[in-house]
């Protein structure tokens, strides 16, 4: 963006300032790169290398019924606590195995509902919990189950009385 300043007052030559502002990068760019039926395929973009960041997932009607961006981390922050508790560890070393730094591809959730429509999310976070970026977020719908034929291959071998199943 640019824009020009004047700058006058009664009995002085006016000044002009042009001030030139750059394009805002985004700090995460959040791309999806495979949907199927029980997973989806994913990469995040950082503009700075050592941005610590977090993906999370969830259904699009309960992301949607939280409302904006605070009560999804607020949401989120209830949840790490309690899986901390559960596994005696502090809030802060769990949040420390839950993320990522600077750009990664091909990261994965799996065991998705098929025919489930779902909001993938990252933010910046720190491993004190503090919120350093806004939530970027996309919608995405897992596909129809396998609806084709499954064969199955079975043998079985006695060996001293003891069936095995190769």
């Amino acid at each position: 963006r640019t824009a020009q300043l004047t700058l006058s007052y009664e009995g002085a030559e006016s000044k002009s300032v042009t001030l030139r502002q750059p394009a805002w990068l985004a700090p995460i760019k959040l791309s999806v790169t495979n949907v199927d039926d029980l997973s989806v395929t994913f990469s995040v973009e950082t503009t700075d290398p050592e941005l610590t960041w977090i993906p999370l997932m969830t259904t699009k009607e309960y992301f949607d019924s939280l409302l904006n961006d605070d009560a999804v981390f607020e949401d989120d922050m209830q949840y790490i606590v309690q899986q901390a508790i559960a596994q005696e560890i502090t809030p802060s070393d769990y949040i420390s195995q839950l993320l990522n730094k600077g750009s990664k591809e091909n990261l994965r959730f799996n065991k998705l509902t098929p025919k489930t429509t779902y909001t993938l999310y990252v933010y910046g976070l720190t491993p004190e919990g503090e919120r350093t970026t806004d939530i970027i977020s996309t919608e995405l719908t897992t596909g129809d189950p396998y609806d084709g034929p499954i064969d199955f291959n079975i043998e079985v071998a006695e060996q001293d009385f003891v069936l095995y199943i190769d």
